[in-house]
Formats: C-alpha cells, structure tokens, sequence
C-alpha cells in the first residue's frame, strides 16, 4: 500500500483528512453472475457496469458488493485508489466449484475455455463526472488473486487437474492506478466486449478496487 501519490494533490488530501478522519486499508468490490448455457452456448452483454448498485439493490448482498451508494463512495468518506484487480468465482449455486468432470470432446465447452475467453478480451473503461481516467485491454493486465492454475504448471497432462489456488503470488498483484474518490462524486466503472464472447458454463466474474478509505472516526 502506498503512501505517496504521483498525484501531489491526492497526497496532501490524505494527510489533511488524516488529522480527522479514519485512515484504513480497504476494497470495493463487485461480482456479477455470467450465465451460460450448457448446449447452445449464450452470448454476454456488450456492456457490463460494475459497482453501479449499493448493497440491498437489486437482490444484492455483501456476497454481491460492499458499495454504500450506487456509483459513488457516499457521503463523509474518500478513498484513494491505487490497484484494480479482476476475480473468476463459481456460481453461487455451484454445488462443486472446480470439480467439474471435462469431456476431452468438448473442450471448447469447458468453464476453463470460457474463462479464458473472457479474460482474453474486454474493454474496462473508468469515468468521473463523464470523464474518461482510466482505460485497459484486455481483462487479463489486470491480474487476479484467485484462479484455477492450468495443469501444465503444475507437472500434470490431465486438463481436470488444473489446481484452484486463492492470492497466487504471480497474479496477485494488481493493475495500478491512481484514482480519488469522494463523497457522492460519481464514477462509472464499465466492461465492454466489442465483438460476441459466447460461454457455456455460470460463473461469477468482478472487479476489486483496492486502496485507502477515509471515514469518519467512529467514537465509542
């Protein structure tokens, strides 16, 4: 976590706020259900938003999101964002994550091919006030903390014996940025495919924000 920004003017925010305020390490977040279907395969939406609800909307929980408003960090508290990363999670009624048999006929309907497909591709575009800071393709520069390794790393032949390992030190770290969050000020975090991905398997796919949060000192 770092404690100087390249940006002088985000810097000097903290240590103002700091005298004040609660300084924490801190993550937003945001997973999204991408449905598949098993035979005939489903086309995703061209344009995902991400951290647009608050938690409760929607049928959302903190399995869902933390968000506090629906694009913005809410009133009375900042963040400094300084790393984005991207998650592959199974559904949430997944009954046996990563256990999945594979038919070797079939590889092309396999959720590791689907998975790759997805990461391969996508345009993530970041907007405060309807203007553009951030912009990155494909999903995979910006790393995971979570994933399936493929079995060629680890010795095996089989594809089944692919090993799910969480904060993998190759991929964990993030994509960095720097990006200051206040208030109600709004930001728009979105994921675009410009040509079809078509995906056979459900799973969850989402974006975590990973920085600094500044709140109100909680007095008790």
């Amino acid at each position: 976590m770092r404690l100087t920004s390249l940006d002088p003017r985000i810097t000097a925010r903290i240590q103002a706020l700091a005298k004040t305020k609660e300084i924490l390490a801190y993550r937003l977040y945001h997973y999204k259900t991408f449905e598949g279907d098993a035979t005939n395969g489903k086309t995703l939406e061209n344009s995902i938003s991400y951290f647009s609800l608050a938690v409760g909307q929607e049928g959302t929980g903190y399995e869902d999101t933390n968000m506090p408003r629906p694009n913005s960090i809410g009133s009375g508290n900042a963040m400094w964002v300084q790393s984005i990363r991207s998650i592959v999670l199974p559904a949430k009624n997944d009954a046996s994550p990563f256990l999945k048999a594979i038919d070797t006929n079939a590889i092309q309907k396999s959720i590791i091919n689907d998975v790759a497909k997805v990461l391969n591709r996508g345009v993530i575009t970041i907007k405060q006030q309807s203007q553009e800071v951030f912009k990155v393709s494909p999903i995979s520069l910006i790393p995971t903390g979570y994933g399936v390794i493929p079995p060629q790393i680890t010795g095996e032949t089989a594809l089944s014996a692919g090993l799910p390992l969480n904060s993998l030190p190759l991929i964990s770290n993030g994509f960095p940025v720097e990006l200051w969050l206040e208030n109600e000020q709004t930001f728009d975090f979105t994921l675009q495919f410009e040509t079809p991905v078509v995906i056979y398997n459900t799973f969850r796919f989402g974006f975590i924000l990973e920085g600094i949060l500044v709140r109100p000192r909680i007095v008790g």
